[in-house]
Formats: structure tokens, C-alpha cells, sequence
């Protein structure tokens, strides 16, 4: 029997992955709450208690797309670690442009 804290990562990962659907196939701006706990098989409440918006769940996509990202091998076999604030700079820095701030 799962913990209560497997079944809460195991929903907050079908969050996720119903999210990284649908802000592909129509993108973020065109994605909404409903659409994504549609997908996700969730109640809109239970989004309410991972996320407080669409663009939280869209700061942890952009985390899980950049783990799932194997590094690139670089010259003599030695792989690149990409730091979590480099990545962060990337996918971060247009949220408050999403937010409009």
C-alpha cells in the first residue's frame, strides 16, 4: 500500500504531466486549470492544494523537462552538469513576462 506521500507526489506528477500536454499541444496561454485537471483526472481542488496557479505548475514542468534531459558528453568522455540556477535563469526569467508583471 502506498504512504501518503507517494500518493501525494503521484498526483502532483499527473499534474505535471497533464500540464506538459497541454501547454505543447496548445500552449500555456491557450491551457486552462480545467482543461489540466480534465487531463490529470483530478478535482479542481485538488490542483488548488499543489498549485495556487497555472504559472506554479508551469515553473515545475520546466523542472521536470530539465531532468529528464540527459547531459551531453563533452570531449573525453567527461558529462556536463548543468547547475539548477543556470537552468532556472532560462525558464524562469519569462515568468513574469507569462504573469504580466
Amino acid at each position: 500500500m502506498a504512504t501518503q506521500a507517494e500518493r501525494r507526489a503521484e498526483t502532483r506528477n499527473k499534474i505535471i504531466q497533464a500540464a506538459k500536454r497541454l501547454f505543447d499541444k496548445h500552449g500555456f496561454e491557450l491551457t486552462s486549470v480545467d482543461q489540466i485537471v480534465t487531463g490529470a483526472n483530478v478535482a479542481k481542488g485538488t490542483f488548488y492544494q499543489y498549485y495556487e496557479t497555472k504559472v506554479d505548475v508551469l515553473a515545475d514542468v520546466a523542472r521536470d523537462e530539465g531532468a529528464e534531459k540527459e547531459p551531453p558528453v563533452i570531449g573525453d568522455g567527461c558529462q556536463w552538469q548543468p547547475s539548477y540556477s543556470s537552468v532556472g535563469a532560462i525558464h524562469f526569467d519569462a515568468l513574469p513576462m507569462v504573469r504580466g508583471t
